[in-house]
């Protein structure tokens, strides 16, 4: 993990790039097993300094017994739906074997070890946050040094200004004027449908309106109490919320969920 680089208003400095090597184990979902508890590790380690929100490296020393691509995959998933971690490369070390990148037949025959690098990119239209396959970035041959491609390593923005309809949920706490309550309604699942108003919806609404997201608001907090502050923290950190909104106190789970 680099050194932390920019202190935030509160006083508590944010790491913002980390290095996580694993070396897979002999049983089953060893490599998924360890970076669960690297990451655990490293967050309670942080504590509010922890950043998901930072770039991340992942290391992985062998795929064992399973095709890069697969594993890149998982380890994503891991990354993105777990931890909420969405700009990250993947590298993976392979034994003779050859992945020709945008399903093009390329020539030049690899067939040495090679270090295969993938990311993925929730958000993408048809696909919103569930991230279906990862993409190969490029591949180091490790006879000679180089990459196949010279493909750019680092990776685009992982967000869009077009989120292309997919839907956020948004916990909220707080009384008129940030937060009203309008009203509610029962959609043909059998869901709740809360419609809500307020100086702390409009802000949201200008954001969400021009990046073609669809809000769903959880049940609203009206009351000005502890309990319900820290009830809306844990939806936020439990990942029940992807955006929480109002007279929010400034907690951990508020400021890096």
């Amino acid at each position: 993990m680099f050194p932390p680089e920019i202190p935030l208003d509160a006083g508590v400095e944010t790491s913002h790039r980390y290095i996580l090597f694993i070396w897979p184990k002999h049983e089953d979902a060893g490599v998924l097993e360890t970076l669960r508890d690297h990451l655990e590790t490293l967050k309670e380690a942080e504590g509010a300094s922890w950043n998901p929100r930072g770039k991340f490296l992942v290391v992985v020393a062998d795929s064992i017994g399973v095709s890069s691509k697969e594993l890149g995959l998982q380890i994503y998933e891991v990354l993105w739906k777990e931890h909420f971690i969405i700009d990250n490369t993947i590298l993976i070390a392979v034994r003779d074997n050859y992945v020709p990148i945008n399903d093009k037949n390329y020539t030049d025959g690899l067939r040495k070890n090679t270090l295969d690098l993938y990311t993925g990119f929730p958000y993408e239209q048809g696909r919103c946050v569930n991230v279906t396959g990862v993409n190969l970035l490029d591949q180091w041959r490790l006879h000679n040094g180089t990459f196949i491609h010279n493909a750019r390593l680092s990776p685009p923005p992982k967000t869009t200004e077009n989120f292309h309809g997919c839907q956020i949920r948004v916990s909220s706490y707080g009384i008129p004027p940030y937060i009203i309550l309008t009203g509610n309604s029962t959609d043909s699942d059998g869901n709740v449908v809360y419609k809500l108003g307020g100086l702390a919806v409009q802000n949201l609404r200008l954001a969400v309106d021009k990046m073609n997201v669809t809000v769903v608001f959880l049940k609203p907090s009206l009351k000005l109490a502890i309990q319900e502050a820290l009830y809306e923290s844990v939806n936020l950190a439990n990942r029940m919320s992807e955006i929480a909104i109002g007279t929010m106190p400034l907690l951990p789970a508020y400021l890096s969920p």
